[in-house]
């Protein structure tokens, strides 16, 4: 998946020197999160229209609604653990603690729940592509992406800690939020390519008919003429 982790982690946070910076920063991410999470809830329309037309032609295409809400959720259920187990919320949804590093990467990369999170959601890819739903690509490791593959400094690197080692609480739940945007995007974008698909099948269909009457209408008059 094009969209996934090397995407994410070729943005590069800067480590910030003082609060000021850290502020700005937290701020600038918490905007771009707010923005991804408005262009998510267009995109789940937009997908779930396409679904419910696609549908009546490939009853398959309805179970990509399965697949994505389980991966909606393992991704939900991660980002309210982080949250949880950094201090939680304050009284207006903010972070009480978005500066946190330990207990995210401990949680994250030494429990083990990193991987977990990949396992999980390549499992629900592979179950929606035996079904032909090839919406979704895998997590990737850095070896496994051209970007870092040639990289000395990367190349070592698993998935969770290209993408969670000693992040920032705030940092952590971005990337989840681009995550789950990306996965949405991959959605679209299959689901798209499946109606102009559709379409085209469709025009094709229609002129063959067209042709068939066309024939049919020429025989019957040759017909008449003899």
């Amino acid at each position: 998946m094009k969209t996934f982790f090397y995407i994410i982690v070729a943005t590069t946070f800067i480590s910030c020197s003082n609060n000021k910076e850290k502020q700005r920063d937290m701020e600038f991410l918490t905007l771009n999160s707010a923005g991804m999470e408005w262009e998510s809830e267009l995109i789940l329309a937009w997908s779930d229209s396409l679904i419910n037309y696609l549908s009546v032609q490939n009853t398959k295409i309805d179970n990509i609604r399965h697949f994505r809400q389980k991966m909606m959720s393992i991704l939900q259920d991660i980002q309210n653990e982080l949250t949880s187990n950094s201090g939680g919320l304050n009284e207006y949804g903010e972070l009480l603690n978005p500066y946190e590093v330990e207990i995210p990467t401990n949680y994250m990369i030494n429990q083990g729940n990193a991987e977990e999170l990949k396992a999980q959601i390549n499992f629900q890819i592979e179950g929606a592509n035996t079904l032909g739903i090839t919406a979704w690509g895998t997590f990737k490791d850095a070896k496994d992406i051209p970007v870092f593959a040639n990289d000395p400094n990367q190349v070592d690197k698993t998935c969770a800690k290209l993408n969670f080692e000693n992040r920032q609480l705030y940092q952590s739940i971005f990337i989840i939020e681009h995550l789950r945007l990306g996965l949405l995007i991959d959605e679209r974008n299959f689901l798209t390519k499946t109606l102009l698909g559709e379409k085209k099948r469709q025009v094709t269909i229609d002129e063959k008919h067209r042709s068939d009457q066309q024939s049919e209408g020429v025989s019957d008059s040759r017909k008449s003429a003899e």
